[in-house]
């Protein structure tokens, strides 16, 4: 479907052109290189609404689409139309969605309570506060999901008390396998606020893959990431773990030493992904001894 997308020269003929296909199961639209305005996305809004057998839908856009409010309110309204079981919605670098509109989006997710599978993408999205993350985060309570990808988008520093938010939010996911969360250009949350997350992240019994992803982490120290560590030490079922967190001013080789340690003891872990590099009081001397204990296993922990 996405191919079909580059085959159609203005959007206005494309939702034309899917008018038919109503006992369509997985749809797969990228977006991202048309410029859509706000009247065509109403118009496919309405033709995905009358999808009625569909189960799958993934939808990319990005800057160049004008999805605001209005636009929001009607893909909602779209999805109470549906039962849906995977969702991956990417607002990629919007430059209109603002926390009313991502409050709707929230309501509208809550709709699919036979949903397994979320993904939602909104990087550089500028108008979003932290209030706008509470909102999606409250509204994950009411899904019943085995995996979430999730990112957190360029706002003024994702504060503690939204990832406790968060936190409370992963409380009540206890049939979650898979959690990826990206907060990769936003992490000026310190370890109080790594200690809320914590406090969810070691509620997921069932969680078998779990990626954690910061880009520039200066605040990060031995107690922010012990904090996680004793978290992912209860998660017995855990298979594969990634956890990138580079450019720590203060986290230290005691503080690396003792959140390994927590991981030794997780007998199902087959795959360990660590970032921790360019931290200066981090010395790639310690590389090897924190890989002892982890025999037959795949491990990369890169420290420089």
């Amino acid at each position: 479907m996405t191919d079909l997308v580059s085959d159609f020269e203005e959007v206005e003929d494309f939702t034309e052109a899917i008018r038919a296909l109503t006992a369509l199961e997985k749809l797969d639209m990228n977006l991202g290189n048309c410029t859509m305005s706000s009247e065509s996305f109403l118009v496919l809004a309405n033709r995905i609404g009358s999808m009625k057998s569909l189960q799958n839908l993934k939808l990319g856009l990005n800057s160049h689409n004008e999805i605001w409010t209005t636009q929001i309110k009607a893909f909602c309204g779209a999805l109470g139309k549906l039962a849906l079981k995977q969702l991956d919605l990417n607002l990629w670098c919007s430059r209109s969605i603002n926390d009313l509109g991502v409050k709707l989006l929230a309501e509208g997710i809550q709709t699919q309570q036979s949903l397994e599978k979320l993904q939602l993408r909104f990087l550089i999205a500028k108008l979003l506060t932290n209030r706008g993350l509470e909102f999606i985060y409250e509204g994950l309570k009411k899904l019943k999901l085995k995996s979430l990808d999730i990112d957190c988008p360029k706002i003024n520093g994702i504060s503690d008390n939204t990832l406790k938010a968060l936190g409370d939010a992963l409380k009540t996911m206890d049939l979650l396998e898979c959690l990826r969360l990206d907060f990769q250009i936003c992490v000026e949350f310190t370890s109080q606020g790594l200690a809320n997350l914590a406090k969810g992240l070691c509620q997921l019994k069932n969680l078998r893959d779990l990626t954690i992803h910061t880009c520039r982490f200066l605040n990060l120290n031995d107690e922010g990431l012990s904090h996680i560590g004793k978290a992912l030490h209860q998660l017995s079922k855990l298979e594969e773990l990634q956890v990138q967190m580079p450019m720590s001013q203060f986290l230290t080789d005691e503080g690396l030493r003792v959140f390994v340690y927590y991981l030794k003891s997780l007998k199902y872990l087959d795959y360990l992904f660590l970032n921790f590099g360019s931290a200066p009081n981090v010395t790639s001397q310690s590389e090897g001894s924190l890989k002892e204990g982890f025999k037959g296993k795949s491990i990369t922990i890169l420290l420089r």
